[in-house]
């Protein structure tokens, strides 16, 4: 059988912040230096940053972040594909699921996989599953790469979600006459023990920034040591007073520091590489950026609606028969819609969506499996 003609197409382009855009991980966080602008402590939530954790390091928007959102996007249509091809609501099971959406295999069957030296046993499996070829899984690299997307001008942080949480009884004293008897002394000793607990608290976290300040003129290691196990304590009889008082163990009525965001607006260089690809393949990516365009959004806080992005990107692709790379076109999304334009007479990109159109009406006809993940059947 012919095996089908293989490309490497190269998007490069830009993705724009609609609204402001945040992911927050656990090894991004640092404290404000003193007099910085945004004083923002170690728990608050930090952008990711090329080199030093600095507020004045290069900023940037995760390739992860941006590729497991196109991922669970192709996901829902390659699903609904199958749905609407077997009339099957629940064609999946978790092992499925999982598989497409993150690559992860529950079922443990790829351990046991046995080709060590064998030259192509793949391309079955790439063929069947034109998706999994695309994203790939633990021992089946993708053919599908994504780069960070970096702020073409780094003056575009600032500090989203700060503000203050108001106790709504004291915000609003009517609420009470809504509540029994029983309820309202229940509330007057959460009350009460909220602004005690937060006076203690208050004085403890002073004693903490001043120890913290004391160590720093500090050389002799001992000493060091003996102050950290003084942090320690004093971080542990906090906790115990939190823990100690009714209610929520975070005062209710509190300030929000907020978090880093890339602002609105802010226009970002990104790359993308579609590599050894099929026509089908190329298909199925462009799929997946127009399902991403009906929910554009990436990152967290989605309840302050960040995360919105726009995108656009320049399509070439170089074959072995030309002496310099061809423009296929451009590629755009947006909540307003999807759009492809070809630049070729031969329509590659149109050509392309319009295969893997075709195929998700009939998978089985077109021999795909999506369940399939291993290398030998």
């Amino acid at each position: 059988m012919t095996q089908p003609s293989k490309q490497t197409y190269r998007f490069s382009g830009a993705i724009t912040a609609v609204t402001g855009l945040t992911v927050t991980r656990p090894d991004d966080t640092f404290a404000s230096p003193p007099n910085s602008p945004f004083r923002l402590s170690r728990k608050a939530g930090r952008l990711p940053r090329m080199g030093a954790l600095r507020e004045d390091s290069p900023v940037y928007f995760p390739a992860t972040s941006l590729r497991g959102a196109i991922r669970r996007a192709g996901r829902n249509l390659v699903r609904r594909a199958v749905i609407q091809a077997t009339g099957e609501e629940t064609p999946w099971s978790v092992d499925t699921h999982y598989m497409l959406t993150q690559g992860v295999d529950t079922t443990n069957q790829t351990l046991n996989e046995k080709v060590a030296g064998a030259i192509g046993v793949e391309n079955d499996l790439r063929d069947e599953n034109p998706f999994l070829s695309l994203f790939g899984r633990w021992k089946l690299p993708g053919h599908l790469g994504i780069d960070n997307a970096l702020p073409r001008h780094q003056n575009c942080v600032y500090v989203e979600g700060k503000g203050a949480r108001s106790n709504d009884f004291n915000r609003d004293p009517d609420q009470v006459k809504f509540l029994s008897v029983e309820e309202a002394k229940r509330l007057k000793d959460v009350l009460e023990q909220d602004a005690l607990a937060a006076e203690e608290a208050g004085d403890i976290d002073g004693q903490i920034r001043q120890l913290k300040k004391d160590i720093s003129a500090l050389t002799d290691k001992d000493e060091k040591a003996e102050v950290n196990e003084q942090i320690k304590a004093l971080e542990a009889k906090k906790k115990a007073v939190k823990s100690a008082k009714a209610g929520s163990q975070e005062s209710i009525q509190r300030p929000i520091e907020g978090f880093e965001a890339i602002q609105p607006g802010t226009t970002m260089d990104h790359r993308m590489l579609v590599q050894n690809a099929t026509d089908l393949e190329l298909g199925l990516f462009l799929a997946c950026l127009r399902e991403l365009a009906r929910n554009p959004v990436v990152g967290g806080h989605r309840s302050l609606n960040c995360g919105e992005i726009r995108g656009e990107w320049t399509v070439r692709y170089w074959p072995e028969t030309e002496t310099q790379p061809i423009v296929a076109g451009t590629v755009s999304l947006s909540s307003e819609g999807f759009e492809v334009q070809d630049n070729t007479d031969d329509a590659v990109l149109t050509g392309a969506l319009n295969a893997w159109d075709a195929a998700a009406k009939d998978p089985a006809g077109h021999k795909l499996n999506f369940e399939r993940f291993l290398l030998v059947a």
